[in-house]
């Protein structure tokens, strides 16, 4: 014998279920760390690049190159936006980098190791907050700019 709403119960289940996971893969596609330097330009005037790929872990954005990852600090003019479930890093409105994408960063490598608190101190001093824990590992890249990548033939 069948209970009268059943259909509607598992519906609502289901409905449950999709909303949740829904939730649940918002939620874990958010940055809550997005270090930026408070002013543009009046600093060092850094030349180097490095290639590799956006990687968001612990609500942190990661350069994930090889066996090497660089916490990103971005330039003043940098930002956020989300879009069809991608993360994107902007500049002047345009989307220059995508989380789980290759991306060219010009800027500057500065190595953080535990013995080394005042690189930290002055990485929190130009961004003008503290770093979560979470994202103390590693090294740091100041990010200058951003090569564009030229689309495969």
């Amino acid at each position: 014998m069948a209970l009268k709403g059943a259909p509607r119960l598992r519906r609502t289940a289901i409905l449950t279920a999709i909303l949740g996971i829904a939730l649940l893969v918002a939620g874990c596609a958010q940055v809550s760390f997005f270090p930026r330097t408070q002013s543009a330009g009046g600093g060092p005037i850094l030349m180097g690049h490095i290639t590799g790929k956006l990687i968001l872990d612990s609500g942190c954005l990661w350069l994930e190159s090889g066996s090497q990852r660089d916490l990103l600090i971005w330039g003043s003019s940098y930002g956020l936006s989300s879009r069809n479930w991608d993360v994107e890093v902007t500049r002047n409105a345009s989307v220059v980098g995508v989380v789980g994408r290759e991306i060219t960063v010009t800027g500057g490598e500065f190595t953080r190791d535990s013995s080394d608190p005042p690189v930290d101190a002055w990485i929190e001093s130009q961004i003008g907050q503290k770093i979560p824990t979470a994202c103390r590992l590693g090294t740091y890249f100041l990010v200058e700019g951003v090569i564009p990548s030229t689309p495969a033939p």
